[in-house]
């Protein structure tokens, strides 16, 4: 199937909090781990013992700040995410143990004490179970035949290479079927074989004076079997960092940030490639 579209939408916004997440969000995660470890550190110069109120108060306020906090950061299976913000998130597991371990030391209020564990552990196990299935859900394992020896990103870059190739030759041959017209903004090329389907897009992308960011939204009509594999790379225009700030079965996000601010509108021209495993049989 071969497709020709001429408007796409775009927002600033996600790939604005993309960048918190990778960057800002992340400095108070890591502060409040020192800050738990320093508190636990000079345990033994508090005085006064908590009553059970206050292990409540306490316990529920770290247990609600450490889920905001991972929130801001985003899951450290996110591809997208930055290593300070996978730190970040990792951190806080080390944050709550020890402020469960101060309130451990600092009360005589065994029947609040252990509610707040409970609590805690349930926490932990459910923030992690949930960053496991999203690992899994974002590398699809492609089983088949080994003898095929067929490898998902190995093909992905070779398709990737030729789509280069190919433009490179557009612009030495006057006339190409492949090539975008002057007045549209992508062409797609969907195919299917025996490991699943393959979608190979080029896009025009334009910025107006002084845009940075700028969101690039693709649907799937139909939906593709299964999370897809997505590579993309600029081809001509300038410097521009490409994210794959989402890809699921019904479309995929890019979040695109120029190199810097231009004071005239600028184009670049994006090539991906995208590839959903079939779907095996029960």
């Amino acid at each position: 199937m071969v497709s020709v579209a001429s408007d796409i939408n775009t927002s600033r916004q996600h790939s604005i909090f993309e960048l918190l997440r990778n960057k800002a969000f992340s400095i108070p995660c890591l502060f409040s781990s020192f800050a738990a470890f320093v508190l636990l550190a000079r345990s033994h110069l508090y005085a006064n013992d908590l009553n059970g109120q206050q292990v409540w108060t306490i316990g529920l306020g770290v247990v609600s700040g450490v889920a905001i906090l991972r929130w801001l950061c985003g899951f450290p299976a996110d591809p997208n995410r930055s290593l300070s913000a996978k730190w970040g998130w990792y951190l806080q597991s080390l944050t709550i143990l020890q402020i469960v371990l101060l309130l451990s030391v600092s009360t005589k209020s065994p029947a609040a004490l252990g509610p707040i564990w409970l609590i805690v552990f349930l926490s932990e196990a459910i923030w992690w179970s949930q960053n496991y299935r999203r690992r899994q859900n974002t590398t699809t394992r492609f089983i088949n035949d080994t003898s095929l020896g067929y490898v998902i990103e190995d093909d992905l870059e070779a398709r990737l290479l030729r789509s280069l190739e190919d433009h490179s030759h557009n612009h030495s041959t006057p006339s190409n079927n492949r090539e975008i017209p002057d007045h549209a903004s992508q062409l797609w090329v969907r195919s299917t074989d025996i490991h699943g389907e393959t979608i190979s897009a080029s896009q025009r992308v334009q910025f107006v004076a002084g845009q940075r960011h700028q969101n690039l939204h693709l649907s799937f009509v139909p939906e593709l079997p299964s999370i897809p594999y997505v590579e993309a790379t600029l081809i001509e225009g300038p410097d521009v960092d490409i994210i794959v700030g989402e890809a699921q079965e019904f479309g995929l996000r890019l979040d695109l940030k120029l190199g810097q601010v231009y004071e005239e509108p600028v184009e670049v021209f994006v090539q991906l490639e995208v590839f959903a495993e079939a779907k095996q049989a029960a």
